[in-house]
């Protein structure tokens, strides 16, 4: 872990679960409150076959959503009629005209084990916190889920922006072969 994160976790600014240490990592007296949440994580690695499955996903995923956005940023956009030539060229012909879905699909996995990681920490904290605690940790938890929403959405929508402002900029040329 960076230095920059281990003080923002000091801090209380920030928790995390560490899948390679199977630790949970927060701020005891400032941010106790995501220590649910980080249990939730640990659940899923430890309990869950599905959040398990998840978590493994995550990097690979968030990759995918990196090369949606690279496509989109350096692939030509064709020129009306002209057609894709080999699979190369057809595949990122595809990932050009759908980079914003892809994108925003490759965010999906991290986004559905966060969710599951809120849901598994709020049922092992229902049997723990008072009925106003527990009111808080899920108002907590939503709003912590919607930040992870609003990436993904964002992440989405920035990639489908990126390719048509790049096709503004560099226009749809066809490429004669002499």
């Amino acid at each position: 872990m960076s230095k920059n994160i281990t003080q923002i976790m000091l801090e209380g600014k920030n928790a995390a679960f560490m899948p390679a240490d199977n630790a949970i990592v927060f701020n005891k007296e400032n941010f106790s409150i995501a220590s649910f949440h980080e249990m939730g994580h640990a659940i899923n690695k430890n309990m869950s076959k599905f959040g398990k499955v998840l978590q493994k996903m995550r990097a690979p995923s968030v990759a995918l959503s990196v090369l949606a956005l690279g496509t989109a940023l350096l692939k030509r956009k064709k020129v009306e009629g002209e057609e894709p030539k080999g699979l190369f060229d057809k595949v990122t012909t595809f990932i050009k005209n759908n980079c914003g879905k892809i994108a925003f699909l490759g965010m999906l996995p991290m986004l559905l084990e966060e969710g599951l990681a809120s849901i598994n920490g709020t049922k092992l904290a229902k049997g723990i916190l008072s009925p106003e605690h527990l009111k808080k940790l899920k108002v907590f938890n939503v709003k912590a889920w919607f930040s992870y929403a609003a990436a993904a959405v964002g992440m989405g929508l920035a990639t489908y922006a990126a390719s048509h402002i790049r096709d503004k900029i560099a226009g749809p040329k066809e490429i004669q072969k002499s």
